[in-house]
């Protein structure tokens, strides 16, 4: 396994090509880790390259003066294999990247090898440690890197030390979810981080608290998140969170900030099964891919999702329906951002003057490199060109402002997005995601506020007596006769009763929970169409317990339920108090039902009658006699009375013995029996069950 230090990226010097009158390379750097993105291979980047070409907002890229046409056909992406430089008439292609057994510095190293051809730029597929790393090499080197999935929080303070050379494409939720907290004042808030990045956004959080007084209030309690797959450790992780707000009347925010869309589905689906799907939960998820996620089942508990996602005016590929098309096959935020980021390269080199672009752009005669764009990391000395040339085409990139398939791509100084609009979604009781507000850096609007402030009607309140519907069935649910009489189970439909009106174990469960357990005042109803719950046809609603809960009418069933999957689609169920099973008890002597008894009798009769005939003819025939042993010349017979019952009885099992009659009279009368044995057998096994 490669380490996160020794496995610095994979990196992808792809170097499309331009014609201008002649064939012209432009080399872009793709660096691109397996570790942090999935999207790595060659499809991928010609698919974002054609997107990148239909966004003719104000700007149409010359399509027959300058043609990208990166070649992919002879080359596959291999982790830990290395591929020479491959040449052709079109464009060059290599793959260098950190071995097992070498460090951070050869990655550099690899890299700087291929920028001595040359490069007009670079763009970053790698996690936010790792792109800081190589934002100070590209910085260095006055090479513009663009990242598409990571966010420096830090990168302020790195600009006050030196100029950047990097724009982000990943848009901050952080200012977004702030203004959410702020817009409905939470007071608690869980924060469950997974990786460097969304511990840095959780910091950056705190920092906000303590400068704004307004926000202070907020009680922050971070969860880390070690390993997704350990199913103990995010069962324990879970758990936490449950017991830390166990009987709160506040609704429970839960933050979630994961570093894949793999850990947002595997972490809600442990969510699902650990029952905290009840309306008191509201997740927050600080992902710009929850809409690849398939959350419909989030819609039957009551609980909460909320999540942001880029407004966009742009779809990158149109004919998809996200209504009927698998969630993950819908295009990544990652992919999107990789067509806006070729896009702002193209749209700055179109904004070059054209005798800066010609000479920048130009080969040089005696091999495919470009003098203007040449780099030698080892000898800063010899790169004035391209750093006069890398800080010109940075400051056009930086001023570049369009509609894109992430939002409005525009940056401010630092570099990071800016004047973007994220779109609020939310996920409630029997409701498909649907947006309900827009977010921008100035204002914070919510257009639908029943889901958020209906849910208080809601609340964990102690003092509101609940009702428990259940269902009178022995011995579970009985009516107490010394204190209401001879009230029968029908009479009792739809009224109330209090616990000492009632007994049996589902009384007295009822009664632990609800006196000694949560503290509150319960009260029990008698369903009133005395029936569990069950669901006809699909047009027609629940009848039963289940259909109080589903309609409000009752807090909770407390009854003899059977938990089926159809049941468990619109209401939650605790764990299971008491296991019932079917047990089955089978007489001694029921394997004899499939005959009479008057056959069993002549079977039996049968049996012996065989074994005794085939006794007398084995000894009347003198070839059932043979002499065992010479040195004793005495004669024995194997057919002995016991034997030949044993015989008979092996027989009718179909098994076989060792000894077999000899003498003709025998066999026949062995033949017989074998077959009378073959067909009474079959007839018995026709008539089993």
């Amino acid at each position: 396994m490669i380490t996160n230090i020794t496995r610095f990226f994979i990196t992808i010097i792809i170097y499309p090509f331009v014609f201008i009158q002649t064939q012209t390379n432009i080399p872009i750097g793709w660096f691109v880790d397996d570790t942090t993105s999935n999207d790595i291979d060659g499809k991928v980047f010609s698919i974002a390259l054609s997107a990148a070409m239909n966004l003719t907002d104000q700007f149409i890229w010359p399509k027959d003066q300058y043609s990208f046409q990166p070649v992919y056909e002879n080359v596959s992406v291999c982790i830990l294999k290395t591929f020479d430089i491959i040449k052709n008439d079109f464009c060059f292609i290599s793959i260098c990247f950190c071995s097992q057994n070498a460090n951070i510095y050869s990655g550099f190293h690899r890299i700087c090898n291929q920028l001595e051809t040359g490069a007009i730029g670079s763009i970053s597929s790698i996690d936010a440690q790792k792109t800081h790393l190589l934002d100070s090499f590209m910085t260095r080197l006055h090479i513009s890197m663009i990242s598409l999935n990571a966010f420096n929080y830090n990168k302020q303070e790195f600009h006050t030390l030196s100029k950047i050379y990097h724009l982000a494409m990943k848009v901050d939720l952080l200012p977004a979810l702030t203004a959410f907290i702020k817009r409905f004042k939470f007071t608690t808030l869980h924060y469950i981080v997974e990786g460097e990045e969304a511990f840095s956004r959780f910091q950056a959080m705190m920092v906000t608290q303590a400068r704004e007084k307004s926000y202070d209030i907020l009680d922050l309690q971070v969860r880390r998140l070690i390993d997704i797959q350990n199913q103990n450790h995010t069962r324990n992780l879970l758990q936490s969170v449950e017991i830390k707000d166990r009987g709160s009347k506040e609704e429970r925010y839960i933050v979630l900030d994961l570093n894949s869309i793999d850990s947002y589905i595997h972490l809600l689906m442990q969510i699902r099964h650990h029952g905290m799907t009840t309306p008191h939960y509201h997740y927050i998820l600080m992902t710009l891919d929850a809409d690849r996620i398939d959350m419909r089942f989030f819609r039957y508990g009551g609980v909460n999702v909320t999540y942001f996602l880029p407004k966009s005016a742009y779809r990158m590929d149109p004919t998809i329906d996200p209504a009927t098309t698998d969630r993950l096959s819908l295009p990544s935020f990652e992919k999107k951002a990789l067509a806006d980021a070729l896009s702002i390269y193209m749209r700055a080199i179109m904004a070059l003057d054209d005798m800066t672009r010609m000479e920048a752009l130009h080969p040089s005669d005696t091999d495919d490199s470009f003098d203007h764009l040449k780099i030698e990391c080892r000898s800063k000395d010899k790169n004035q060109q391209h750093e006069a040339f890398g800080e010109q085409l940075f400051n056009i990139m930086k001023t570049i402002s369009f509609e894109g398939y992430t939002g409005n791509i525009k940056f401010n100084e630092y570099g990071d997005r800016t004047n973007y609009t994220l779109n609020v979604y939310q996920i409630t009781m029997n409701k498909l995601p649907r947006n309900v507000g827009n977010f921008t850096l100035d204002q914070f609007t919510m257009n639908d506020l029943k889901g958020f402030e209906g849910r208080q009607a809601h609340d964990f309140d102690k003092g509101r007596e609940r009702i428990i519907t259940t269902i009178i069935d022995e011995p579970f649910t009985m009516l107490n006769e010394s204190v209401l009489g001879n009230l029968t189970a029908l009479d009792a439909a739809g009224q109330f009763f209090t616990f000492d009106q009632l007994y049996g174990y589902c009384v007295d469960l009822a009664r632990l929970i609800c006196e000694k357990k949560l503290e509150i005042r319960c009260k029990f109803r008698i369903v009133k169409d005395n029936a569990f719950g069950n669901k006809p046809t699909n047009d027609q609603p629940w009848n039963g317990m289940i259909g109080e809960l589903v309609r409000h009418e009752a807090d909770l069933a407390v009854a003899p339920l059977t938990i089926t999957s159809q049941r468990e689609s619109v209401v939650d169920f605790s764990k299971p108090w008491m296991n019932l099973g079917i047990s089955i008890l089978i007489s001694v002597f029921s394997f004899t039902s499939p005959l009479s008894k008057d056959i069993w009798m002549c079977v039996t009769f049968a049996y012996i009658g065989v074994s005794v005939i085939l006794f007398l003819v084995s000894r009347f025939s003198p070839y059932e006699w043979s002499i065992e042993d010479e040195t004793t010349p005495q004669l024995s017979n194997k057919f002995s009375i016991l034997n030949t019952l044993f015989f008979a009885l092996a027989a009718f099992m179909q098994q076989g013995v060792d000894f077999i009659p000899r003498s003709i009279s025998g066999r026949m009368v062995a033949s017989v029996w074998w077959y009378f044995s073959m067909i009474l057998v079959s007839s018995y096994t026709a008539n089993l069950g």
